[in-house]
């Protein structure tokens, strides 16, 4: 079982040491999205970004990650963003919704970098 409890230690490391590029990443998406609302390519390149790491995040032990990135993918999911087809006012809406919970997110992820 300790050997067991070894390995995951190692690849919760592996996992945490991704974690500067990904919020790297995610906040370029997201600072392309609230930049240009008429540009869809930040709401395209955020939905996997954040749907990968609600997916992964808690795998790897870091529930409170995984929980704000489930947050924000609800957000994403409730306005059927996967396509990234959005009128203006509507990502303005979506980004007004989606501020506190990409904060929230944002942060997660620089404490766990932190650690």
């Amino acid at each position: 079982m300790e050997a067991i409890n070894i390995q995951f230690s190692v690849l919760q490391e592996r996992y945490r040491n991704t974690m500067p590029e990904k919020r790297v990443v995610l906040e370029h998406a997201w600072e392309l999205m609230c930049s240009d609302l008429k540009n869809p390519a930040g709401l395209k390149e955020l939905f996997p970004l954040v749907h990968r790491l609600a997916g992964s995040a808690s795998s790897y032990g870091f529930e409170h990650l995984g929980d704000a990135a489930l947050r924000v993918h609800d957000i994403l999911d409730r306005h059927r963003v996967r396509g990234g087809q959005l009128e203006p006012a509507d990502v303005a809406a979506l980004v007004h919704e989606l501020k506190p919970q990409m904060e929230q997110l944002i942060q997660a992820l620089a404490l766990e970098t932190d650690r």
